[in-house]
């Protein structure tokens, strides 16, 4: 939950998770940033919950876009000789940690982590760069959940695709992260505690 801006190492005051949703299930559909806030406490069903809410409310007729969802509305339509420098304003007030609070609201690149489920589009997982603006050091994808044969058994798989900022932390972090992961994915009920209940790993040798 740590990111790197103006060449200083930063933690977030909280953790957030956040990503584009379709306002309809159209091509034309507008689209808008959910960020979804993770309390220690929640368990994987309340998360799941949060997510469903956002996405209704997205999706429903009294649907007021505000902080940086309403200001790409309107940034978006003014004509290139206007956008352009007042971007560039907003990426140097960004890289001192001056950019207003409005356009930090609702903005998927302050969150401690971009989500995005390709496989809602039957689409693979893939490796996508973390952008060079706001606060958000990590980006995850997930892909089109397939029926593969392992062992003789049929299961069910999908594949992840996980970019770190490599600054917020070393090789002998990421790999135990990874280990994380795996002890969580052998034993889903943990999933069922609070997010911020530790998880027991080997220490690497």
């Amino acid at each position: 939950n740590y990111f790197v801006a103006n060449r200083h190492l930063y933690e977030h005051k909280k953790v957030e998770i956040a990503f584009v949703a379709k306002m309809e299930l159209n091509d034309k559909a507008e689209e808008v940033m959910l960020v979804i806030p993770v309390e220690p406490t929640d368990t994987i069903v309340e998360i799941r919950e949060k997510i469903r809410a956002g996405l209704d409310n997205a999706r429903g007729d009294e649907m007021t876009k505000e902080g940086a969802n309403s200001a790409i509305d309107v940034l978006g339509k003014l004509p290139n000789p206007l956008r352009v420098p007042i971007f560039g304003i907003i990426k140097s007030l960004d890289k001192k940690g001056l950019l207003p609070a409005d356009l930090r609201k609702d903005n998927l690149y302050y969150s401690s982590m971009i989500v995005s489920n390709l496989g809602s589009i039957r689409c693979g997982a893939i490796y996508h760069n973390v952008a060079n603006f706001g606060s958000s050091s990590s980006l995850a994808t997930i892909g089109e959940i397939k029926d593969v044969e392992v062992d003789g058994r049929e299961r069910k798989m999908c594949d992840f695709g996980i970019t770190i900022d490599e600054r917020v932390a070393d090789g002998y972090y990421f790999a135990k992260s990874i280990k994380v992961m795996q002890a969580i994915l052998s034993n889903p009920a943990s999933l069922l505690e609070g997010a911020a209940t530790p998880v027991e790993v080997p220490e690497l040798r």
